[in-house]
C-alpha cells in the first residue's frame, strides 16, 4: 500500500472513530480483517448500541464513508460497562 493510500485510510479510520465517539456516543472495537476475495487488509468496526443509535449510524455513516459495508444483527443481551442490566 502506498503512503497516500495509507494516509487516506488513516484519516477515514480517525473520522470513523470520532463519528462513533461524538455522534453516537458509543465506543467501538476495531478488529483486523482480511477480505477473502481481494485478500486486502481491512479494519472491522464492532459496535453495540440501541435502536436509536442504529438509526443515527444508518443515516449518517454513508456520509462519512460512502463505501460502507454494514451488517445489523438483533442481540438478545449485552452485558458489560455502559449497558443496562437485563430486567427479569
Amino acid at each position: 500500500m502506498d503512503t497516500k493510500t495509507s494516509d487516506n485510510n488513516y484519516r477515514l479510520f480517525k473520522r470513523t472513530f470520532c463519528f462513533f465517539d461524538r455522534k453516537v456516543k458509543r465506543g467501538v472495537t476495531f478488529l483486523e480483517g482480511e477480505g477473502d476475495y481481494t485478500r486486502t487488509q481491512q479494519k472491522v468496526i464492532n459496535c453495540m448500541g440501541s435502536t436509536i443509535q442504529l438509526f443515527v449510524v444508518k443515516n449518517l455513516f454513508p456520509v462519512i464513508n460512502p463505501n460502507i459495508f454494514m451488517t445489523v444483527m438483533d442481540t438478545l443481551e449485552i452485558r458489560g460497562s455502559g449497558f443496562n442490566k437485563p430486567v427479569f
